[in-house]
């Protein structure tokens, strides 16, 4: 019963966080492409 008030209660901040970390490793990926493509050609 707790835990479901709780998922009721803050399920945005969850979401968000999660939203922030996939972004941010995303465009950490994307970053470390691009510059390893460069030095490579």
């Amino acid at each position: 019963m707790e835990a479901e008030i709780g998922k009721q209660r803050r399920p945005t901040e969850r979401s968000m966080m999660l939203g922030v970390s996939v972004r941010f490793i995303v465009t950490a990926l994307l970053f470390h492409t691009i510059t390893i493509s460069f030095f490579v050609i």
